[in-house]
């Protein structure tokens, strides 16, 4: 299961994810990214990245 949430402000923007695992484990990961993004911009870019950290563990199957 990959959940994910972005934000932006005048600050710069960002976005967490979190790789849960069948067996509960999980991966959590925070995100900065050197462009400026709206929130719905920082989502996506989170959602891609958790995609592809699923990927990088051998996930078959997701989520979201």
């Amino acid at each position: 299961m990959v959940h994910v949430d972005g934000s932006s402000n005048r600050h710069g923007s960002g976005a967490w994810l979190i790789l849960e695992e069948p067996n509960g484990i999980a991966q959590i990961q925070s995100l900065h990214f050197d462009f400026k993004a709206t929130c719905n911009q920082a989502e996506y870019e989170a959602l891609l990245a958790g995609l592809t950290l699923a990927k990088e563990v051998g996930a078959q199957r997701v989520w979201c």
